[in-house]
């Protein structure tokens, strides 16, 4: 199907849409589906989308069978319903300025084409509502986010309906090896091109002309590696990355040292649930340098509340941080509010934090450490249980995990995430007020 056939109004499409070279790459593959592996701001999903609307063109110009209806039938699938509500948004925009949209429903995410073609915005988080239908042609964007069955058991077979086209459009970031990978191989495959069954390809986010390089380099200096590699170069990662492990080698090889006059300090504390540890977490900040030292730390299990309350309070009141991060959740507020009090009460003048932990913010406390380790930034003591969690600690693609059994811990990982954070908020200010006596290492 050439790209001029596909798009015969070769004026509106200018008009929204110029694909910038590894785009049209893109575009003039012939494979029946085509796998797009792409770094984020690429612009797959507007290439994914267009590359829909051409083939749905082509087809209402070259097909005429009164016994399929709708005669052209697309879905555009989405890992979850805000991510299709956004790619609603575009389709309806796009073929309303293209004049080729004669219905559209925003409620059902419908939009109909010059009368005799459906496009409906599907989400895979309900898999058995994406059967019984023959497809046309199919986009299913963020398919590393979609679990595999959705595609081999759910949209698969509606491509091969008889009469039907059954184009499939894959697009993605990479989130470790998946099924996504599975199909990117199976593209690279010279034979399965050769025959237009498969394509595959992979652009970096600075494929993108569009991208100033700044903006890519900034990235790589405030990114972590793995996941720079990952969002940005479009690397399939390797799995279970062990994402702290070679630095147990080299940044923990400190000695234990004690409190001194002047210098900042701040803490973390992740409290332990049944079977995890409470930790506690004391780090040191040189402004001059902007370095941290991890200085002290506790990890205690199989303890009384209220034993473990007076310890954390204990290490709290020897080094006087300037304010301690606590993580908190439902289960944790008494522990917050308990540290809160004592601290008051001792009239110490340490602020104590709040950090309500989420499932993307949690990762930001790994994400915070790999960077200031990359950086030669942040040291630890040299404590054996301490370097067992952080060896422990992988990534697989899509969040931070630590192994399991019984060393399976990160809960001091945590705690000095937690310290970093609180760290990492005050320092501006706390290095504007600073005098240069603090500059002492």
């Amino acid at each position: 199907m050439p790209i001029t056939e596909a798009n015969p109004n070769h004026n509106n499409r200018d008009i929204i849409y110029q694909p910038h070279p590894t785009q049209w790459l893109f575009h003039k593959s012939k494979a029946r589906t085509k796998v797009l592996v792409c770094g984020r701001r690429w612009g797959k999903d507007r290439a994914s989308i267009m590359e829909m609307i051409w083939t749905i063109l082509w087809l209402l110009k070259n097909r005429n069978d009164p016994t399929l209806v709708p005669q052209v039938h697309a879905w555009y699938v989405a890992p979850t319903y805000n991510m299709g509500k956004q790619a609603y948004r575009e389709l309806d925009e796009f073929t309303k300025r293209m004049g080729i949209q004669t219905y559209h429903n925003k409620h059902d995410f419908v939009i109909e084409i010059l009368k005799n073609a459906i496009i409906e915005i599907k989400s895979a988080d309900y898999p058995d509502r994406l059967k019984g239908t023959g497809l046309d042609v199919v986009v299913i964007t963020e398919a590393a986010l979609i679990k595999p069955d959705v595609w081999y058991e759910s949209i698969r077979p509606t491509l091969a309906s008889a009469g039907r086209l059954g184009k499939a459009i894959i697009n993605s970031t990479p989130k470790g090896k998946n099924w996504l990978y599975d199909m990117f191989i199976a593209g690279q495959d010279p034979e399965m091109k050769k025959k237009g069954i498969i394509e595959s390809f992979n652009f970096p986010t600075w494929f993108n002309p569009l991208i100033p390089p700044e903006e890519i380099e900034e990235m790589r200096r405030t990114m972590p590696p793995h996941k720079f590699d990952q969002e940005i170069a479009a690397k399939f990662t390797t799995d279970d990355l062990y994402v702290f492990s070679q630095y147990t080698y080299t940044h923990f090889n400190l000695v234990p040292a004690e409190p001194e006059p002047n210098a900042i300090y701040f803490a973390g504390v992740d409290w332990g649930r049944k079977y995890d540890y409470t930790a506690v977490a004391i780090i040191r900040w040189y402004p001059a340098l902007d370095v941290y030292h991890v200085v002290d730390y506790l990890l205690l299990k199989d303890m009384e509340f209220a034993d473990i309350l007076q310890r954390t309070v204990d290490i709290l009141a020897k080094w006087k941080p300037k304010s301690v991060t606590v993580e908190i959740n439902a289960a944790q507020d008494i522990f917050y509010t308990e540290i809160q009090r004592r601290l008051k009460e001792m009239r110490l003048g340490i602020e104590v934090l709040p950090f309500r932990t989420t499932a993307k913010n949690r990762d930001s406390l790994f994400d915070v450490q790999i960077l200031r380790f990359a950086e030669d930034k942040l040291f630890w003591i040299d404590a054996p249980e301490v370097k067992e969690q952080y060896r422990n600690v992988y990534w697989d693609g899509l969040k931070y995990k630590h192994t399991s059994g019984e060393n399976g811990h990160d809960d001091i990982v945590v705690a000095t995430g937690l310290a970093l954070y609180g760290a990492e908020e005050q320092r501006s200010e706390l290095k504007r007020r600073s005098s240069m006596d603090w500059y002492i290492i």
